[in-house]
């Protein structure tokens, strides 16, 4: 099974898995995953760093770095076919990566691993 986990899943993984379900634990740790992390989740990371609202103390190579020889995930890069699929998506939700990473799991067939319900509105498959 393919996996996208959104941005707060994959830094709940890393620094707090505590605050994962269940189901996405068993997820990520099945042996037949296979996890991706969208640049987008990167791109969002490094805003969320540069406006305070979060503190990790190592570069976004070092955070993709980390992903995939701690989470064994792999990255997912945005493709032209991703960016026409997310400007075709309703708005139902505004939040550009979210619309990224949306588009990226339907085009990929792939499922998001993440507590956001806004990500129901759009026929995504999602886990929490």
């Amino acid at each position: 099974m393919t996996y996208l986990l959104d941005t707060h899943t994959f830094l709940w993984a890393a620094v707090d898995p505590d605050k994962l379900s269940t189901g996405v634990t068993g997820a990520i740790e099945a042996s037949n995953s296979k996890l991706l992390l969208s640049a987008a989740s990167l791109w969002e990371i490094g805003i969320l760093q540069s406006l305070k609202r979060i503190q990790l103390k190592l570069s976004i190579r070092e955070v993709a770095d980390l992903s995939s020889s701690e989470l064994g995930t792999h990255f997912l890069e945005i493709e032209p076919e991703h960016v026409d699929r997310m400007r075709a998506l309703p708005f139902h939700h505004r939040d550009p990566f979210d619309r990224m990473l949306i588009a990226q799991a339907l085009e990929l067939k792939a499922v998001i691993l993440g507590k956001d319900p806004a990500f129901d509105f759009y026929g995504v498959e999602r886990v929490w």
